[in-house]
């Protein structure tokens, strides 16, 4: 999407992973997770190895092709070891997304489709509160009182599904469990 932004004239929004560098660097943690698109850099913070993983939604058991980097970064150069399944859905549901429609991953990494088009064929339709905890992995009757219904779907859809979630955090968990981690630490 920066392409387009760009040739059509706009600024895209700062890149906001130097703040995030001098944020680790200045709390020196003994590791941090930082999640993003799969196409943007990796953090680059002195002291620390960074590794990273580039997952699917479905590969994990979840529902929707939604597509993240994890950049794992510790002292020892730690690796994620995220348990995919061996059979997962080969039709993904797109993802939920923060302005409220959806997107497909491209065949090549997983996708099979496009998101459903409106009557007129013109743009993505909008999908419902309801769809989009659905498709995170969330209850249906999910709620975030009292935040309007569109701050609701941009909540919703700028979190990572929970499927994806919960794999990323037993990988953290089983990285950081290896004795190699005990002895950095």
């Amino acid at each position: 999407m920066r392409h387009i932004v760009e040739a059509n004239g706009f600024e895209t929004s700062p890149n906001l992973i130097p703040e995030f560098e001098r944020v680790v660097a200045e709390a020196a943690p003994a590791w941090f997770l930082m999640e993003n698109v799969p196409e943007a850099p990796l953090p680059v913070v002195p002291g620390y190895r960074v590794q990273d993983v580039v997952l699917s939604d479905h590969w994990v058991g979840g529902e929707t092709s939604r597509l993240r980097r994890f950049s794992f970064g510790t002292e020892a150069g730690l690796r994620l070891q995220v348990e995919t399944l061996a059979l997962h859905r080969t039709d993904p549901e797109r993802a939920a997304m923060a302005r409220g429609g959806g997107r497909t991953t491209p065949v090549a990494l997983g996708g099979s489709r496009r998101p459903k088009r409106s009557l007129n064929g013109s743009a993505p339709r909008r999908l419902a509160l309801a769809d989009h905890a659905r498709l995170q992995g969330l209850p249906e009757d999910f709620d975030l009182p009292p935040f309007t219904a569109s701050a609701k779907i941009q909540a919703i859809g700028n979190g990572v599904p929970l499927a994806m979630g919960r794999a990323v955090a037993a990988a953290v968990r089983g990285a950081l469990s290896l004795p190699s981690a005990a002895a950095a630490a």
